[in-house]
């Protein structure tokens, strides 16, 4: 008998507790992995005349992204926060695959 691959079913994930609290708030970004490959929806123009704040953005991300492995890991945070940010730094310098698609307004 041929064994059966069990899939993890995700659900959406929930908006920070904090969004239905201000009034000044606004979505930058939401990404997905369809079929292993990113997709994602942004708002590119959100700092029009500061595109390096999408740096400050995206290494803010890493931070999050470290910060909860350590907590659901047990790993230590810097060692996490290292790893993550050599790859991306790998990735940046030579990406393993070139984005596709197209913006949509």
């Amino acid at each position: 008998m041929a064994s059966r691959r069990t899939r993890t079913v995700y659900q959406p994930l929930i908006e920070p507790p904090d969004v239905a609290r201000t009034t000044e708030r606004v979505e930058v970004l939401r990404a997905w992995l369809l079929d292993g490959r990113l997709n994602c929806v942004l708002r590119p123009t959100i700092w029009k005349g500061s595109p390096g704040a999408w740096g400050i953005l995206l290494a803010d991300v890493l931070a999050h992204v470290a910060d909860a492995l350590a907590e659901e890991t047990g790993l230590p945070r810097q060692e996490l926060h290292s790893r993550i940010r050599v790859a991306l730094l790998a990735e940046l310098e030579r990406p393993t695959e070139t984005p596709e698609g197209r913006f949509v307004s």
